[in-house]
């Protein structure tokens, strides 16, 4: 499941300001996510990227404060309806 896009405009390619090209995305496999300790949710992320290796980053996602902490990073609050949150905690 796609969680977000990451799209840019070049000046080089003129058709981009009209449709944006996806270069990057992050990705869920709602199949993956597992139980963490004290009902936090571990969901692994893959950032996929044009020319560059995919990475997969375990993120920490709190769904009864809508927060999520990257690895060894620090929790912080989502909007309501956030993807992430939408797509671990309630299935899509």
């Amino acid at each position: 499941q796609i969680i977000s896009t990451g799209e840019t405009r070049v000046a080089f390619r003129p058709w981009s300001y009209l449709a944006p090209m996806t270069l990057r995305f992050t990705a869920l496999d709602p199949a993956a996510v597992r139980e963490g300790e004290g009902g936090i949710k571990i969901a692994p992320l893959a950032v996929v990227e044009r020319w560059a290796q995919t990475v997969t980053l375990e993120h920490g996602v709190n769904c009864a404060e809508s927060a999520v902490r990257p690895p060894q990073g620090e929790w912080v609050r989502l909007p309501a309806g956030d993807p992430l949150v939408r797509a671990v905690c309630n299935g899509g």
